[in-house]
């Protein structure tokens, strides 16, 4: 039993320290269980924690996550975008007109409104025919009470060409300026939606733009009745 003290004296003395780490050595004179060089109680001294976990980053336990699945997804989205805008302006896009206009000086508009159109288009033969409804040739016939009707200005160089052929076939006709006649302008723009001359009116037939074998057709058309 005396060998037993020895032994934890020397187990003491060796101690090293857990803060400076100063080995204690057999002369030194400090009490047991302090530190001879920085003085702590090996017994009380808790060390500081580290903050090296803190900084480093968590690791998933699953496989580490791609772009790849946000990028399909981005791009088909803006696949599905575009496929719905090309989708709705087809639906949607205005059908190609019946009615072709011929050779016409365009006006610019002034006073074009946003009438119904007055006439209605349809397949007679080969030919898409545009004709004045009912209501509409009773407004035309309160300021102009002609079998036909002529819009144009002194400028355009196919009403020119329309008023020639009309002469040269004996055709009587009343001769509208809608850059001068404020009638004819509002029946030009509001009723007829026209946007440009001539527009010749012959019966109930409406001709847009200068067509001689149009204009002929129609003419003829208005003799036999």
């Amino acid at each position: 039993m005396p060998g037993a003290a020895p032994a934890a004296t020397m187990s003491t003395m060796s101690k090293t320290c857990p803060k400076c780490s100063y080995a204690r050595k057999p002369e030194d004179a400090a009490a047991e269980g302090h530190c001879p060089q920085c003085g702590i109680v090996y017994a009380k001294f808790r060390p500081a924690p580290t903050l090296q976990p803190m900084l480093e980053p968590v690791r998933a336990s699953g496989p580490r996550p791609t772009s790849f699945p946000l990028m399909a997804l981005l791009a088909g989205a803006a696949f599905v975008l575009t496929l719905g805008y090309f989708v709705r302006e087809r639906v949607h896009a205005k059908p190609e007109p019946v009615l072709q206009a011929h050779k016409m000086s365009t006006l610019i508009k002034r006073d074009t409104g946003q009438g119904i159109p007055a006439y209605t288009v349809a397949h007679e033969g080969e030919r898409a025919v545009a004709r004045l409804l009912p209501d509409a040739r009773k407004n035309l016939a309160q300021f102009a009470n002609a079998p036909v009707v002529l819009f144009s200005t002194a400028w355009c160089s196919y009403c020119a060409e329309a008023r020639g052929l009309l002469d040269a076939a004996g055709v009587g006709y009343k001769d509208l300026d809608v850059e001068r006649d404020a009638d004819a302008l509002r029946y030009h723009g509001r009723v007829l939606r026209a946007a440009g001359v001539p527009v010749i009116i012959i019966g109930d037939r409406v001709l847009l733009g200068y067509d001689e074998t149009l204009l002929k057709l129609a003419s003829r058309d208005l003799a036999k009745k």
